[in-house]
C-alpha cells in the first residue's frame, strides 16, 4: 500500500447516546478512531473481493488494517461526506489493507 494514496481523513464513528436538558436519551455518534485512507469508486476487481453479482457500494475505501472489522451499524466521516458501511474485507488475509464497502448517506450531515 502506497502511504501518497492514503490522503483521506476518515473518522469512524460509532453509534451512542447522551442525556439532553430534560434527561431524556438522544441519540448521536462519537468519533472512536481517526484513520487515513484512499476513497474511490468501486471497479471489478472489489466486486470479485465481495462475492457480489450487483454493486450495492458507493465508494470503496481502503485503509491499513486498524486490528478489527468495522461494525456495519458504524460509519465514516471524511469532511462533509458520510458513508454508512456495507461491508468489510481483509482482501489478501494478511491483515495489511481493509477494504471497506460504503455508501453515501446524503441525509446525513458530519457533526
Amino acid at each position: 500500500m502506497k502511504a501518497g494514496r492514503l490522503r483521506h481523513v476518515l473518522r469512524y464513528q460509532t453509534a451512542a447516546s447522551t442525556p439532553d436538558a430534560v434527561g431524556q436519551e438522544q441519540p448521536t455518534w462519537s468519533t472512536a478512531h481517526v484513520w487515513r485512507g484512499e476513497v474511490s469508486t468501486p471497479t471489478g476487481r472489489e466486486l470479485l473481493h465481495a462475492q457480489q453479482l450487483k454493486a450495492v457500494a458507493d465508494v470503496v475505501i481502503r485503509v491499513r488494517f486498524p486490528g478489527f472489522l468495522p461494525d456495519p451499524t458504524a460509519r465514516l466521516v471524511e469532511g462533509e461526506s458520510v458513508y454508512n458501511i456495507t461491508a468489510a474485507v481483509d482482501p489478501d488475509g494478511y491483515r495489511r489493507t481493509l477494504l471497506i464497502f460504503a455508501e453515501r448517506d446524503p441525509q446525513e450531515r458530519p457533526e
